[in-house]
């Protein structure tokens, strides 16, 4: 995966916006402490109210090596902060067969045998960031068995040298895909892509291009159903709304093909239409393409504002870790 789509994965950018935010998502820590020693006292790792976000590490073969992801962790605030992610069940105290209810739900039974298997590793877990100090944090995820794999992961953060006894909390998924040798798989991070947005009446938009990534291991056969768009192209007088420039194609295992679309808009509105990719022998997906027309922007502000949208990276230019493994980096 390159820079870019991994950081789109991993929803850096909503975690940042929540991490830097004052005040919100905070919940109550009882006796004051971040980290409790009785489980009893641990929030509900499936509490509803906790505002939640995902970090997906893609789909990859049985047997193919751990998927490892590295994050850096700044204390960019003038004030200590203790951190830490929390599996559900790090703070469980083994107990007697006969004492044991045995009313655990699927969902339960999936995260321990996740768990127990270690197939999602965080390594350090916790730690406390003076004010400029930084934290290199390592994820794994191991392809040990075929499925769909999501823990849900506590995130706890808490001012180290505030009296009040709450602490900022955000619930991670962490999920993965490990694919059977012998199935057909394309990795789809979610069930729409949106387009940049066009200007109306524009004589030549620009070609715009959605991946598809072949994360099995052997090749596949796909071909995206034409009619939605033949459809849509009816329903405004003839007229190609959105292109597709190349229906089908073969991708071999690891490799990416690029999708080119071109939007045109009529009018000044947002489109949105379902378009199956269907995958030879395998399964198929539903994908709710979306794009916005707008008028000819004259206006200095309004062009500045969105220039500024094609122009905006939250990522960084230069590489903040250096991996013991990484012969060398390129920063631009």
């Amino acid at each position: 995966f390159g820079k870019s789509y991994l950081w789109h994965l991993f929803s850096l950018d909503k975690f940042n916006s929540i991490l830097k935010t004052v005040g919100n998502f905070e919940h109550p820590v009882l006796d004051d402490e971040l980290f409790p020693n009785d489980s009893n006292t641990l929030p509900s790792i499936y509490d509803s109210t906790l505002i939640n976000i995902d970090f997906d590490f893609g789909a990859s073969s049985v047997g193919s090596k751990p998927s490892i992801v590295h994050i850096n962790l700044h204390n960019s605030g003038v004030v200590p902060v203790e951190w830490m992610f929390h599996f559900p069940n790090d703070l469980e105290v083994e107990i007697e067969h006969w004492a044991d209810p045995g009313d655990y739900t699927e969902e339960q039974i999936h995260h321990n045998m996740i768990v127990d298997n270690s197939l999602f590793t965080i390594q350090p877990k916790r730690g406390c960031l003076h004010p400029g100090e930084a934290a290199h944090i390592i994820l794994t995820y191991t392809h040990e068995f075929p499925g769909l794999h999501k823990l849900p992961v506590l995130f706890r953060l808490k001012d180290e040298l505030s009296s009040s006894s709450t602490a900022k909390e955000v619930l991670v998924t962490f999920h993965g895909y490990s694919v059977a040798p012998t199935k057909k798989y394309i990795h789809f991070h979610n069930d729409a892509h949106e387009f940049r947005t066009v200007t109306i009446g524009n004589p030549k938009p620009p070609i715009q291009y959605y991946q598809l990534i072949n994360r099995g291991s052997i090749s596949l056969q796909y071909m995206i159903d034409m009619n939605p768009l033949e459809l849509l192209k009816t329903e405004n007088h003839s007229y190609p709304i959105l292109e597709c420039l190349k229906t089908q194609g073969i991708i071999s295992p690891g490799q990416t093909d690029f999708v080119g679309f071109i939007f045109s808009p009529l009018e000044a509105k947002k489109y949105e239409i379902d378009v199956p990719i269907n995958i030879i022998d395998g399964k198929n997906k539903i994908i709710t393409f979306k794009g916005s027309g707008v008028h000819e922007m004259y206006d200095e502000n309004f062009e500045t504002h969105f220039g500024q949208i094609e122009l905006e990276d939250a990522i960084p230019a230069v590489q903040q870790l250096q991996i013991s493994t990484q012969i060398a980096y390129l920063s631009m």
